[in-house]
C-alpha cells in the first residue's frame, strides 16, 4: 500500500510539473515584434509619391524569411528584403553587415521612450496606434526614426506584436529643403508559419 501512495504521489508530481508546450510556444509569439521563422512572408503595396503628393508608380514588394544562419554565436534569419534579423528579449534586432553589429527596434516599449538605432535617434510615438492599411485596420507600435547626421531626415516605421511590419514611411526633401513623404509601404498580406 505504502508503494501504491508514492507511486500515485510520484505520477502526480510529473503531471502537475509538466507544461504544455503549445502555450508556451504561443506565449512566445505573442512577444515577438516580428515572427521569423523560415517560410514566413509579408507582402506590402508600396507607392512613390512626387514632391506635390501625387502617386507615380505603386507595385507589390514581398518580405520572405528565406533561410537562417549563426552569427556571434546567435541563430539570425535572411529575409530578401531589408536584411537579418532575429528576435532578443529586448525586440527585434537587424544586423549591420557594414559595421558587424546589430540595431534593435526596442520592444516592449512606453510612449516617448527614445533610443538609440545606428545613427538615429528613435522615439516611440504610440504603442498602440490604429493604422489602416490594405490588410486591414492593426494595432501598432509606431517608431519615429530621426537621423540628425541628414538634417532631422525621419522614416516612420509601424510593427504590430505578432504580425512584425505594417507599414513605413520615408521623406525626400525637394532642391528647397522641404521634406514631403517620398514612399510609403503599407501591408497587403502575410503569412506565419
Amino acid at each position: 500500500m505504502k508503494k501504491l501512495i508514492l507511486f500515485t504521489l510520484f505520477l502526480i508530481l510529473i503531471l502537475v510539473s509538466c507544461k504544455n508546450e503549445d502555450s508556451i510556444v504561443n506565449q512566445n509569439t505573442l512577444h515577438e515584434l516580428v515572427p521569423l521563422k523560415i517560410g514566413n512572408w509579408w507582402a506590402f503595396q508600396r507607392i512613390n509619391y512626387d514632391s506635390t503628393g501625387n502617386a507615380v508608380s505603386t507595385f507589390i514588394d514581398t518580405m520572405k524569411v528565406l533561410r537562417d544562419t549563426v552569427i556571434q554565436n546567435e541563430r539570425w534569419f535572411i529575409t530578401n528584403y531589408y536584411g537579418i534579423y532575429r528576435n532578443a528579449t529586448n525586440g527585434v534586432r537587424f544586423w549591420d553587415s557594414t559595421n558587424n553589429s546589430s540595431y534593435v527596434y526596442l520592444y516592449p516599449v512606453k510612449e516617448h521612450d527614445m533610443f538609440v538605432m545606428g545613427s538615429a535617434i528613435v522615439e516611440v510615438i504610440s504603442t498602440n496606434e490604429k493604422l489602416k492599411v490594405p490588410y486591414g485596420d492593426i494595432s501598432c507600435v509606431h517608431y519615429k526614426a530621426t537621423f540628425s547626421s541628414l538634417n532631422n531626415f525621419h522614416i516612420n516605421y509601424y510593427l504590430s506584436p505578432g504580425i512584425g511590419f505594417v507599414s513605413l514611411e520615408g521623406p525626400a526633401r525637394t532642391i528647397s529643403g522641404r521634406s514631403y513623404l517620398y514612399y510609403r509601404e503599407q501591408l497587403v498580406s502575410y503569412s506565419l508559419k
